[in-house]
């Protein structure tokens, strides 16, 4: 009811705005009025049901980085983002190294820990996992996200019960059901979740 009731606002409110636009406007200047109709440029309020097909609602996302945490330097951004639909961090640390994070989804509910820049000593997958493990170990995350850091971390000491093997871009982890990998490309280290709702 309340859903319904919304709808019919909203209708309403556009038929409304539509008709004060055609009647203030002369008849040859109606393209004028609606160029000079002010336009808004601020972010819509989140709305879960948007999309009746996302399983996922804004709410469920959480941030994983502590962008008050004594090394983080400056923070970029912080927040749900209605543009894309994800929660997104980006933080600059005290070492001048960025760290992105990133989480949403609809079918599929997906994580991104983006870090750079990064160039590994050596590309194999003991060298990319140790540091990826020192990546996940350091204070600026969240003691409550410490679910997604653990599966991390299961997953990273599985990679040590295996040669060491090179690595060109990627490196798959063993994440259950899920799919989670490591890429190196362009001077960043992107560690990524996906899992099929």
């Amino acid at each position: 009811m309340k859903k319904q009731h919304a709808i019919l606002l909203a209708v309403i409110s556009l038929i409304l705005s539509t008709a004060i636009v055609f009647y203030i406007a002369p008849e040859n200047n109606i393209e004028k009025a609606i160029e000079d109709a002010p336009v808004t440029t601020e972010a819509s309020p989140v709305n879960p049901t948007a999309n009746p097909d996302c399983q996922i609602s804004p709410q469920s996302l959480n941030p994983l980085i502590d962008v008050k945490a004594h090394d983080v330097e400056k923070v970029i951004e912080n927040g749900f983002s209605n543009e894309s639909k994800l929660y997104i961090q980006h933080v600059v640390l005290k070492d001048n190294t960025h760290l992105e994070y990133t989480e949403g989804g609809c079918v599929h509910f997906s994580y991104e820990i983006t870090i750079y820049p990064y160039t590994p000593s050596e590309k194999s997958t003991h060298v990319i996992a140790r540091d990826a493990l020192n990546e996940i170990n350091t204070p600026h995350y969240l003691n409550d996200a410490n679910n997604k850091i653990q599966m991390l971390r299961t997953s990273l000491d599985k990679v040590f019960q295996k040669a060491n093997e090179a690595v060109d871009e990627e490196m798959k982890l063993e994440c259950g059901d899920a799919q989670c990998d490591i890429s190196v490309v362009e001077n960043k280290m992107i560690i990524s979740y996906d899992m099929a709702l």
